[in-house]
């Protein structure tokens, strides 16, 4: 075999390499890209977690989630205490919906987020809330949110045994919802 025979070899069997380290690399891209995604699906998913058992082991914090927010009886201060909640929860859609635009979440995050701010949202202070942060939100972001939540027909409830007793319905943190 002559030396241009030779290089010509090598020449194949390094395009051969080179070929099987570029797949290669691609599976490696591949699976830190679906980590990545896991990682920020459980992120999300545990911030919220935590949110919610800190407000359930705080008593003051759930009784004031089981009081009727749409109420003429709440003080002034319990008013912004409800803009504050719906802001962190408009926070945590605002951060689901950018990962999930960048296709590091799923649509479930999004959706299960959706239905907890739902009910919220289309209460007296809710479009309030919302016309604060509208101005600093994405055009796509917007249409999409008015969408789900102003445009929206039916309503997540969750039924309580009070409630069911009763046979009115209570949205998500026990307020009730009164159809006119």
């Amino acid at each position: 075999m002559s030396v241009g025979n030779l290089s010509d070899v090598a020449q194949i069997m390094e395009a051969i390499l080179f070929s099987f380290t570029v797949i290669y690399i691609a599976m490696e891209a591949k699976q830190a890209l679906n980590l990545t995604k896991a990682q920020y699906g459980h992120s999300l998913t545990q911030r919220m977690y935590d949110r919610y058992l800190s407000s359930a082991q705080n008593t003051d914090f759930a009784m004031f989630m089981a009081k009727n927010w749409e109420g003429d009886d709440m003080a002034d201060h319990e008013h912004w205490r409800v803009k504050l909640w719906m802001n962190t929860l408009l926070v945590d859609i605002f951060d689901t919906w950018d990962m999930h635009d960048k296709g590091l979440v799923d649509k479930s995050h999004l959706d299960m987020r959706v239905q907890a701010v739902e009910g919220l949202m289309k209460m007296r202070l809710g479009p309030a809330v919302w016309q604060l942060w509208k101005p600093a939100r994405d055009p796509r972001f917007i249409d999409w949110f008015e969408t789900e939540i102003f445009d929206t027909a039916t309503t997540c409830l969750l039924y309580t045994s009070d409630a069911a007793d009763e046979r009115s319905s209570v949205a998500l943190g026990g307020r009730r919802i009164i159809k006119k």
